[in-house]
């Protein structure tokens, strides 16, 4: 038997904290101390997410009258194609950057492409930042062979 009924908070000090802390900093990225690494990243900007963005994603109207795979054929420069991991959800949605049909027709589209496929989320340089910087280094070493 409790001898004190209390309610389960568990959901709403940090959604209260979050406020608090969005109320004294309105400009700074969030950071919680007490959330993971990867919670705090995925929230960091949120302040400045205009959900209209996301609805033209949903929507493929961001996509409208663009042609993707001439505009990346237009690209002379070395170029890396990083895919990460992806999946369709049951109602239909990506959850990823692309399907791996989708990141073949891209990097069958780019001239001078290598193709790095990682296994970790969108936050490819946050879940794996010597993995990034190691692409990145031989993205520069590539692109300085081609000035030489």
């Amino acid at each position: 038997m409790r001898l004190v009924e209390q309610p389960d908070r568990s959901r709403e000090v940090p959604q209260l904290r979050a406020q608090a802390r969005r109320r004294r900093h309105p400009d700074q990225p969030m950071n919680l101390w007490f959330f993971p690494p990867l919670a705090n990243e995925a929230m960091a900007y949120l302040h400045r997410f205009d959900p209209r963005f996301a609805d033209a994603f949903y929507t493929h109207a961001w996509q409208a009258d663009f042609d993707q795979a001439q505009t990346l054929s237009w690209i002379v420069a070395p170029a890396t194609l990083v895919h990460a991991d992806w999946r369709v959800t049951d109602a239909g949605i990506l959850e990823g950057a692309m399907t791996d049909d989708d990141a073949e027709r891209a990097r069958a589209a780019l001239r001078d492409v290598v193709f790095e496929r990682v296994h970790t989320g969108h936050g490819f340089h946050f879940e794996a930042p010597r993995d990034f910087v190691a692409s990145i280094d031989r993205l520069r070493a590539r692109v300085d062979a081609v000035r030489q």
